[in-house]
């Protein structure tokens, strides 16, 4: 059951509007207040307008290194057109209008930019089993959210077609993005570049990620060396200030962590029509949004001052981090978790009452060792304001299936 509940979660093809994964599991079918607010939140509409969610934050990933991460055409692409280049990706299109020379003076920009830590030199990797990564990834807990990879059937055999029931998490592609190095170091530690990201990170080791990385790149040969590496360009001081004005016109610190400099400005939400819901919207975000996430968006706004209950909270916490999908391959369903209170005079969350853990991990067919980890471990951390908690108990869950699925 435990392969049949993965792949059902992907999907025969991705639509244009962006995945938010809670959303078109739990929400999709009927537009709802409830599933507006998880698309404020997760689309970013919360970083630039403002408000409280009550669900944890999602800002962009690190662009300090980007420029080492992923090669310069696809960048560029990418900032132009973020839909065009990778179905389903949450970033709207902010630069619809930016010419080939703004986009250069852009990435001039970003590579002009200071990480917090000093950069390694990429890594020589001397060897990639590309067949070992298929297996890892299609065992690993990847397929919770991606895709099986091409020929992979699981051991109970496939589902039928109407079983499946929602859009997997694409890749785009990742021949143009990244390099095998690049990708791999991704893999092996996805918060390092995407701080409140909804990957989590999964125990294994650079190799394993390495061959993961072959796999998805379809690597061909063993010899990583002859591996073509992603090569930042030397900021140019000029292009840069360019890029710097186009990046600050854009308002892109409201989503990343920029200088203080290319700082953003909170934009006050004056109405609940038109604007970023509207798909040829000139003047900011464009987001191809489905109707039924653009009705979600204004019912929600209606009463976006509204706090959600500390249920609610909980509830899209689970979507918004795609907990659910990990949660149902050990059969637990939302109303067993979502047992938790705010305890509003520390402005932290109690437990209200236990997790089931031993009949969840009696059911998984687990050891006492792990049973007594289960019992143990911050599994409340799943709906804290702490992201990293949260991230920490995914990490947890992601292990556990990998743990099964070795037996």
């Amino acid at each position: 059951m435990i392969f049949r509940a993965a792949i059902l979660f992907a999907a025969a093809a991705l639509g244009a509007e962006p995945l938010v994964t809670g959303f078109e599991r739990f929400h999709a079918a009927k537009p709802t207040a409830e599933g507006g607010r998880l698309l404020y939140n997760e689309l970013g509409c919360v970083n630039c307008h403002g408000g409280t969610t009550g669900l944890p934050a999602l800002r962009g990933p690190a662009l300090a290194t980007v420029n080492q991460r992923v090669r310069s055409e696809w960048l560029r692409k990418f900032i132009a057109d973020p839909a065009s280049v990778h179905t389903g990706t949450v970033m709207p299109q902010v630069l619809a209008k930016a010419d080939a020379q703004t986009l250069v003076a852009i990435e001039h920009y970003l590579a002009s930019l200071k990480p917090k830590a000093a950069s390694k030199v990429p890594a020589k990797i001397m060897h990639v089993n590309g067949a070992r990564g298929g297996e890892l990834f299609n065992t690993l807990g990847c397929v919770a959210c991606h895709a099986p990879g091409k020929g992979f059937v699981p051991p109970d055999g496939l589902p039928n077609a109407s079983e499946f029931t929602h859009r997997s998490v694409g890749f785009g592609d990742l021949k143009a993005k990244y390099s095998l190095d690049s990708l791999a170091t991704f893999i092996v530690d996805p918060l390092k570049v995407r701080t409140d990201g909804r990957m989590p990170k999964t125990t294994m080791v650079k190799q394993d990620a390495v061959d993961i990385a072959g796999y998805l790149l379809e690597f061909q040969g063993s010899d990583g060396r002859t591996d073509v590496p992603v090569v930042s360009v030397a900021a140019d001081k000029n292009l840069a200030i360019a890029g710097r004005k186009a990046v600050i016109a854009a308002q892109c610190a409201a989503c990343h962590d920029l200088p203080k400099d290319a700082a953003a400005k909170p934009v006050a939400l004056k109405k609940t029509e038109g604007g970023c819901l509207d798909a040829d919207h000139v003047k900011g975000p464009r987001y191809a949004l489905s109707e039924a996430q653009s009705v979600s968006l204004k019912l929600y706004l209606a009463k976006k001052d509204e706090v959600a209950s500390p249920k609610l909270a909980a509830d899209l916490t689970l979507h918004a981090l795609v907990c659910v999908p990990y949660l149902h391959l050990f059969q637990i369903k939302l109303r067993d978790v979502a047992l938790f209170e705010v305890h509003e005079a520390v402005g932290n969350l109690t437990q209200r009452q236990r997790i089931g853990c031993d009949e969840v991990f009696t059911d998984a067919n687990t050891d006492d060792e792990w049973a007594a980890t289960a019992r143990h471990h911050d599994l409340v951390g799943l709906i804290r304001a702490d992201h990293a908690q949260a991230v920490r108990a995914m990490q947890f869950l992601h292990r556990l299936l990998y743990r099964i699925q070795q037996r």
